[in-house]
Order: structure tokens, then sequence, then C-alpha cells
């Protein structure tokens, strides 16, 4: 998953990737970080604001559950 991000840095779909596989390994925190990235570089793409309300969400949600 770095890997992408180092051949295309400036490209929020890599950054993406990085955000898929961080909360499949249930590190919200890396997660969350790579998507304000992916974010940072293309605020008008519309899965992006798709995604940081889930990721807001997931983390309330985990939060109240005690995960």
């Amino acid at each position: 998953m770095t890997k992408t991000v180092e051949i295309k840095p400036d490209k929020h779909q890599a950054w993406y990737i990085r955000v898929i596989a961080y909360a499949d390994l249930n590190n919200i925190e890396l997660a969350l970080q790579n998507l304000q990235t992916a974010i940072n570089l293309n605020p008008e793409y519309q899965e992006t604001q798709k995604l940081m309300l889930v990721s807001m969400l997931f983390v309330k949600i985990r939060s109240l559950r005690g995960w």
C-alpha cells in the first residue's frame, strides 16, 4: 500500500487505497490521517465526502461499543 503512494503521491486515489487497507487492519487513526491527505489533494471529489462521513460514523460507533 505504501508503494502506490510512493509512485503517485499527488493522486488522491492512491491515498484512498491506504485508507481502505488501514481500515481493514482496524488502524483507524492511520486510516483517518490518510483520508485527510486524500481530501487535501482533491477536496471536491464526491467520494471524499462520503468516506469522511463513513469514517466519522465508524469511529463514533467504535467508541460507543468499546471496540
